[in-house]
Order: C-alpha cells, then structure tokens, then sequence
C-alpha cells in the first residue's frame, strides 16, 4: 500500500496492520504526524525516508 494523503493512510490502518511502515513524512495534505502517532499507538515500526521535493 502507497498512500498519498494523510486520509488514506488513515483509513487503511483503521483496517490493516503493517509488519513495518516506510513513510515519506510529507504527503500531498502536509506532514503525516498523525499517521506516525497511530502506527507508534500500533507499536509499528517506522522509517521515515524522503522522497524529495514536491511539485
């Protein structure tokens, strides 16, 4: 799964749980603190890896 906003990564961990979370902390509605906060709540994994700079 590769969400693009901070919704649809969201709305699949309300359903879904992930071994591990690579997360790119800037998507196209702004910063994904909230997504890290629950996948921290789901004791998740997570590397944060920057794709770039957006257009």
């Amino acid at each position: 799964m590769s969400p693009d906003t901070r919704v649809d990564a969201l709305t699949w961990l309300a359903k879904n749980r992930p071994d591990l979370a690579v997360v790119d902390p800037r998507l196209i509605d702004g910063l994904c603190m909230d997504v890290v906060e629950v996948l921290a709540k789901m004791k998740i994994s997570v590397v944060a890896v920057e794709s770039g700079e957006r257009s």
